[in-house]
């Protein structure tokens, strides 16, 4: 008993602290608050885009003064995470300050092609695609004998035909299941990104992206054969502004019979990178039989 009591009073005077401390940033000036806020929403660049929304949002709920500094500091609601409700208060609190997008979409798989399903909410984030400073799809894989799924083919045609003039950096990242991977889409071939600096793609690669030859940076993870290796190479020599190259080959479902792997390691210069990472999973090899 005394130890239960004892740990609700640690609690309370812990509580207490918390409080306290708080009460005294009402005291700050609000240049002062505004860049503290901005320092715990924006201060991380590798926190996900979804825990930064969350966060000015709840900094806007502390007070009355808390709530007038958060919505006078327009930086604060640049990152939109895919959850309605707060999206519409972000794109509207946001000014016309670039955009950090972060969406989830599903693809139908068992049929010839995957097809991306758009939701209806995504249409108010798709008109303020001039503003995308960044954009990160994650792809989660739906079977059609799950539900019945409505692609939005209207939503489909309207993100393919995006304005993203200024998209800066772009990545893709696959879902959880090794064995459906999103593949062979080719619905960025309209897309126009002359600021384009930045791409990661994990288990996918935009082919059909125009513009690549602008990147700065590229981080790519494929399974062996997931893309066509004389596709890939095509696009890596044009790649002559490229700074950073990170590539990765890992083990898992083979797509095809790699007949063109030695392509590959073609020669290939890049004559402004300085940092390079390469590696290679060897587990998918098959045993040579004796």
């Amino acid at each position: 008993l005394s130890s239960a009591i004892q740990a609700e009073s640690e609690s309370a005077q812990e509580n207490f602290k918390a409080v306290a401390n708080m009460s005294s940033l009402i005291f700050l000036p609000n240049e002062l608050l505004t860049r503290i806020f901005h320092f715990v929403v924006n201060g991380d660049s590798s926190s996900e885009i979804s825990i930064r929304s969350k966060a000015a949002a709840s900094l806007s709920l502390v007070s009355r003064y808390f709530r007038s500094t958060a919505l006078s500091c327009s930086t604060l609601w640049s990152n939109i995470s895919g959850c309605t409700n707060l999206d519409l208060l972000s794109l509207s609190r946001s000014k016309d300050l670039p955009l950090d997008v972060a969406l989830t979409l599903d693809f139908m798989v068992g049929g010839d092609i995957n097809e991306l399903v758009f939701p209806q909410s995504f249409a108010d984030i798709l008109l303020h695609s001039k503003r995308w400073r960044s954009l990160d799809i994650q792809f989660v894989s739906k079977r059609r004998s799950d539900q019945v799924l409505d692609g939005n083919p209207r939503l489909h045609q309207a993100f393919c035909e995006a304005d993203v003039h200024g998209l800066e950096s772009l990545r893709f990242k696959d879902g959880p299941d090794p064995d459906i991977v999103f593949n062979g889409y080719r619905g960025f071939h309209r897309w126009v990104t002359p600021n384009l600096r930045h791409l990661a793609s994990v288990h996918y690669f935009p082919l059909s992206l125009p513009d690549l030859s602008n990147l700065t940076d590229l981080d790519i993870t494929l399974y062996p054969g997931q893309i066509d290796i004389a596709d890939f190479h095509k696009d890596l020599s044009r790649m002559k502004a490229l700074e950073s190259l990170a590539l990765r080959l890992e083990s898992g479902p083979r797509f095809n019979d790699l007949e063109s792997e030695d392509q590959l390691f073609s020669k290939l210069e890049f004559p402004r990178v300085r940092k390079v990472k390469m590696e290679m999973e060897t587990q998918w090899w098959e045993p040579i039989a004796t």
